[in-house]
């Protein structure tokens, strides 16, 4: 899991201590209306764990973007936007999102 912050609710924001995301995308599929969307940001690392799960609440992802810190990183984050549904649509890989900019010199 990584190292914990010493601040409970910053654990609870940025790590799975409270919820798993079995119990995140049931949730979802309680509160989510047929054809209705979620979007999660979360780590790369995750992504095959987090479609499998989402997929078995039939939540097909639409788009996923990736978001790096710096032009020259690998990605820290990736946002996946769902789309809750029995059908699969076609997957879109959009453009990375830089959170940060090497300055030229």
């Amino acid at each position: 899991m990584g190292l914990l912050s010493p601040i409970r609710d910053k654990n609870i924001a940025k790590s799975e201590v409270s919820f798993s995301l079995n119990d995140l995308f049931s949730a979802c599929n309680y509160l989510v209306q047929y054809k209705g969307k979620v979007v999660i940001v979360h780590y790369p690392p995750r992504l095959i764990e987090i479609l499998e799960t989402a997929i078995k609440y039939n939540f097909k992802p639409q788009f996923i973007q990736f978001i790096h810190h710096n032009t020259d990183k690998i990605a820290n984050s990736c946002l996946i936007l769902f789309r809750k549904s029995k059908k699969q649509t076609e997957l879109k890989v959009l453009p990375p999102i830089f959170s940060h900019f090497i300055k030229e010199k």
